[in-house]
């Protein structure tokens, strides 16, 4: 799951199926009164890409980079994973 911004990344394909997970639990997470269940479905979710195979990564620009310096592609090799918070904040967002 590339995390930004921009159309690039949403039709990478990680993002793609992130977001049709996302989309099965938004409905009972947006109805729960509990934030111990809405934790299960951010725990289930970013399992989800962990658990695959080969294994699914959250990976995010690394500091300091700028689209303004060179072409700015998904594939410019400019991306770090992203720590299980992160990864955690960003499914919360979606949802």
């Amino acid at each position: 799951v590339l995390c930004g911004r921009g159309m690039g990344l949403m039709k990478h394909k990680g993002n793609v199926q992130f977001r049709q997970w996302v989309n099965e639990f938004k409905t009972s997470y947006i109805l729960s009164d509990s934030n111990v269940e809405k934790a299960k479905f951010v725990e289930i979710i970013v399992g989800r890409v962990q658990d695959q195979r080969p294994p699914g990564r959250f990976l995010c620009r690394k500091q300091g980079w700028s689209p303004h310096r060179g072409k700015g592609s998904i594939n410019d090799g400019v991306w770090e994973l992203a720590g299980t918070l992160h990864a955690e904040e960003k499914t919360k967002q979606a949802l």
